[in-house]
């Protein structure tokens, strides 16, 4: 039951306000913003490309696919929302 409702909210999220899907392909899931990635040259890890923080679970926006930032690992339906009204991944 979980793991539709929280496919449900990335859903809505997805669809919410045209302008801020044209500026980004990603979204964050934990900050709630749309963000643009690149590979930190040293770690190997996604990071935000402004502010060079990993990001642990974002959405590609063209695909529709929840990611893990760690591993870039499709991670559809294994996302949790926690008490606090943060994400995880599975146990992670």
């Amino acid at each position: 039951m979980k793991q539709i409702i929280i496919m449900s909210v990335v859903t809505a999220l997805l669809l919410c306000g045209c302008e801020e899907r044209t500026q980004s392909g990603y979204y964050d899931l934990n900050t709630g913003k749309s963000i643009t990635l690149v590979k930190d040259e040293i770690t190997g890890l996604m990071v935000d490309a402004e502010t060079r923080q990993p990001v642990y679970i974002f959405v590609n926006r063209k695909t529709k696919d929840t990611l893990y930032g760690a591993t870039g690992e499709v991670i559809n339906g294994q996302v949790v929302k926690t008490e606090n009204g943060s994400y995880k991944y599975g146990n992670r």
